[in-house]
């Protein structure tokens, strides 16, 4: 059974947004440049496997801010701070299988 997660902006929360427009998002806001192949700091994987599971963007942050021996920390803090401004998350897990 897979978790899924989906990220819509605040102005339209039953809208989700492909996580490459929000990569690029990120981005441009943090004045970084975007990877073909990468999202930044590897986001999708940290903050969407956290998000799937039923963690909200807030309780995302407070695990970034324990993290305080990484040095990406101060980074991922404005990425996460980013996505508590602009976006709300959605979860659910689907079971069986699709056709």
């Amino acid at each position: 059974m897979p978790n899924c997660f989906s990220l819509s902006r605040k102005a339209e929360p039953t809208k989700p947004v492909r996580f490459v427009e929000i990569d690029a998002e990120i981005c441009k806001h943090l004045d970084v440049p975007c990877d073909d192949v990468k999202y930044y700091l590897g986001w999708y994987d940290f903050v969407g496997w956290r998000l799937a599971i039923g963690k909200s963007l807030g309780e995302v942050k407070v695990e970034v801010e324990a993290n305080v021996d990484n040095p990406l920390t101060p980074e991922m803090l404005k990425l996460v701070q980013y996505l508590i401004d602009n976006y709300t998350s959605d979860a659910w897990a689907e079971i069986g299988r699709r056709a």
